[in-house]
């Protein structure tokens, strides 16, 4: 979860002159500027995947991506970023009644390879369950290059947020999906394993297509994103 494209969102700090056009950089502007395509990569990687703008060429995204600590549901997600992002989608579209979510991500910090952010979301599912809270995602990127190396995402109250997608990851729709786009969950067994020993469709999986197919075979629903 990668287009770009300004949100507008308050930054602080020594990078608050991020998020504007870059400017012809001599060699001591480097660091700014891997700073610039960081943001800019993120901030427009949020707002295309919660308003559906995923176009079908977008890039897909090879890091690692995972929810943080040992989870009996969340850590059944796959961790390569695109198959991550892909059954987040299925299970959203799926299992979900009501899904309110920020239209920004706050950057909160970004230095040394580290780039913080928040958003706040609220989902209830299908059982009539809910959570609502924020979503702290820490990006680890290269320093040298501004590509994103990996994706990890505390939330507030991550027990009741294990309960409420894990009800959606077992629903009968939501395994089809799965089974259709050739994605496998992980299973308690598979804590230790490396992405290098996951099946080939895990680093494969582009939440851009999956979202086209779902569209055209009408399991897809425009959704309004509320601020």
């Amino acid at each position: 979860m990668a287009p770009l494209g300004s949100t507008g969102e308050k930054i602080s700090g020594d990078f608050a002159h991020l998020g504007q056009p870059a400017q012809a950089a001599g060699p001591g502007d480097h660091t700014a500027l891997i700073k610039q395509k960081v943001l800019t990569a993120i901030r427009g990687n949020y707002v295309n995947y919660v308003k559906g703008r995923l176009k079908e060429d977008d890039a897909v995204p090879s890091y690692t991506a995972g929810f943080v600590g040992q989870w009996k549901n969340l850590g059944r997600f796959p961790t390569n970023a695109g198959a991550f992002w892909s059954v987040f989608m299925i299970v959203l579209h799926f299992g979900v009644t009501d899904i309110t979510s920020d239209e920004q991500f706050t950057v909160t910090s970004l230095e040394d390879g580290n780039c913080f952010g928040v958003s706040n979301h609220f989902i209830k599912n299908v059982f009539a369950q809910a959570w609502q809270g924020n979503l702290l995602v820490r990006y680890r990127y290269d320093v040298a290059t501004g590509a994103i190396l990996s994706q990890s995402i505390f939330a507030e109250r991550m027990e009741e947020l294990d309960a409420v997608l894990g009800k959606m990851l077992d629903l009968e729709d939501v395994q089809r999906a799965l089974e259709t786009f050739g994605i496998k969950l992980r299973t308690l067994n598979d804590v230790n394993t490396t992405e290098q020993n996951l099946p080939e469709s895990h680093q494969l999986a582009n939440p851009s297509k999956i979202a086209k197919l779902l569209q055209e075979t009408n399991l897809w629903a425009a959704r309004t994103i509320e601020h």
